[in-house]
């Protein structure tokens, strides 16, 4: 892997273990409902998470298959995560 990715690795990591701090302070609350705040977060932490796997398979892809595709292969190919909500929608 690259040192960025692993930057990035460790950075949203933190953040993880940030997040579950913020959520057992807000758990010995008698609150009814999850704060805005940590809302916010996860969906960032999430973000950033699509992200990161997506450059990680990026780099794979190029490091490792890119050279054995012919040109037209490479053109037609595409590496991502698609967004759904079921494994049917694939």
């Amino acid at each position: 892997m690259t040192q960025d990715i692993n930057d990035q690795l460790k950075h949203l990591s933190g953040k993880v273990v940030a997040l579950e701090k913020l959520a057992k302070e807000d758990a010995s609350t008698e609150k009814d409902e999850v704060p805005s705040s940590i809302r916010i977060e996860v969906v960032e932490i999430l973000t950033q998470g699509r992200r990161l796997l997506d450059q990680v398979m990026a780099h794979i892809y190029t490091s490792y298959y890119e050279s054995r595709l012919s040109e037209e292969e490479k053109k037609n190919a595409t590496i991502y995560f698609p967004l759904v909500k079921k494994h049917s929608d694939l």
